[in-house]
């Protein structure tokens, strides 16, 4: 599996790191060709991030082998220890309980973007128009930015603390 989804990384990182190739080389044409280059003819900006994305999913994925490993190890030895399911499932109610309040907390924010922008004043120039317009798909950016950077925050929370407790119970300190 690990192996897997190293592939898919490493597809999807050589494939932008082509499409920049093709962009750069598209540009030197025309610029060799006396065209003029087209406004903002910069490497795309998100490529040079893609290292640091396909290192930290790789940190994701070896973190998540390890766990499947200690949770095999800890589910097949000699001795069973009931404290490990019990704190499993412990730790599996409280990342559910604050899922819970996730959800419900952006439910109530989209609620009030949407009734906001229902009760906002008519405009009657379109400067004005397209200013309300910019400024609630701005708030709506933040809203589900904010939202997807909270869940991933609680998957690797979920992760590292499942690790170290499985790693601790293996190792015979139990809290």
């Amino acid at each position: 599996m690990f192996e897997s989804f190293m592939k898919l990384a490493d597809d999807s990182v050589r494939q932008m790191q082509q499409a920049q190739d093709r962009w750069m080389s598209s540009l030197s044409a025309a610029q060799s060709g006396g065209a003029v280059p087209p406004q903002g003819a910069t490497p795309m900006i998100p490529l040079q991030h893609l290292g640091a994305y396909h290192q930290v999913l790789g940190n994701i994925a070896a973190r998540q082998v390890q766990l499947c490993q200690g949770l095999l190890a800890a589910a097949f030895r000699p001795e069973p220890d009931a404290s490990l399911i019990v704190d499993l499932v412990q730790m599996q109610h409280s990342v559910l309980q604050r899922l819970a309040d996730q959800q419900t907390q952006f439910i109530a924010d989209l609620g009030a973007l949407l009734a906001g922008a229902a009760n906002a004043p008519k405009s009657n120039t379109l400067s004005k128009l397209m200013d309300q317009e910019y400024d609630f798909f701005g708030q709506l950016h933040d809203l589900m930015s904010n939202q997807a950077t909270n869940l991933v925050e609680l998957m690797e929370s979920l992760q590292m603390g499942c690790g170290y407790l499985v790693t601790r119970k293996l190792a015979g300190t139990a809290t």
